[in-house]
């Protein structure tokens, strides 16, 4: 889900106070906030566990096994 240009700037700016404070943990964003209030964690973890694999495994199609040097 693609966010919208205005969330996205009071995300960077959120992130960028948190920072400037000196926070350990930010949760930037509306629709974040309530993904981390509601959402169990073993949830985050697999979906995030999921889109990381899919990330990887699409990578190593493009660029293909690594081949060997000496034959």
């Amino acid at each position: 889900m693609p966010m919208k240009a205005d969330e996205r700037g009071a995300v960077r700016i959120e992130g960028l106070n948190a920072l400037r404070e000196n926070r350990s943990r930010i949760v930037p964003g509306r629709l974040n906030r309530f993904m981390d209030a509601f959402v169990p964690a073993f949830v985050k973890r697999t979906f995030t566990a999921k889109m990381l694999g899919k990330a990887l495994a699409s990578k190593f199609r493009i660029c293909g096994p690594a081949s060997s040097v000496n034959g």
